[in-house]
């Protein structure tokens, strides 16, 4: 169980007797690297099932920030560095890909949505259509490998518009927040 200096609940997603918590103020290795912890259920009682963690840890890197499940498939976004995806079999979590954007992405990795073989993730100052304007990444999976399939922003995107500071995917339909 988190301690709650970690912030554990700050991010969480559910996916039917599955829940992740994200707790990105943990300090494993360094400072905030963060963690996330996947909770099962059995009738009426939840239990720890396994602790998720970075698998490059960085300073600040507060994996956990944000988190999406589906199914067997969990992913996992970090402040202003990557998204990783992890996969289940029977009850052990493994990371099966590290997200990236293909270039520089200012906070990639703050938003994330996952369904099925489809993945989005937010870098909303992403500075591509002006300063802090935003983008969205979407990722195709084949197999066990995840692809970059292509970058969204905003038709009228302007600076500070933060496109894509919140993210969520339902089949072929993204829906991107822009506050």
């Amino acid at each position: 169980q988190a301690g709650s200096a970690e912030w554990l609940g700050s991010a969480v997603s559910l996916s039917g007797d599955t829940l992740i918590a994200g707790a990105h103020h943990h300090y494993t290795i360094l400072p905030f690297d963060g963690l996330s912890y996947v909770y099962v259920r059995s009738g009426t009682t939840w239990s720890q099932q396994d602790v998720l963690s970075d698998p490059t840890p960085t300073s600040g890197g507060n994996f956990g920030w944000v988190v999406s499940l589906d199914g067997d498939q969990a992913l996992i976004g970090q402040s202003n560095f990557s998204a990783n995806v992890f996969v289940r079999t029977g009850t052990a979590w493994s990371l099966q890909a590290e997200l990236l954007p293909g270039e520089s992405a200012d906070r990639f990795g703050t938003a994330v949505a996952l369904d099925g073989e489809r993945a989005v993730v937010g870098a909303h100052d992403d500075d591509d259509q002006g300063a802090d304007a935003g983008a969205a990444f979407v990722f195709a999976r084949d197999g066990t490998t995840w692809s970059l399939a292509g970058k969204l922003v905003a038709a009228d995107a302007a600076a500070m518009d933060s496109f894509a500071q919140a993210v969520d995917l339902e089949g072929d339909t993204i829906v991107i927040g822009a506050p």
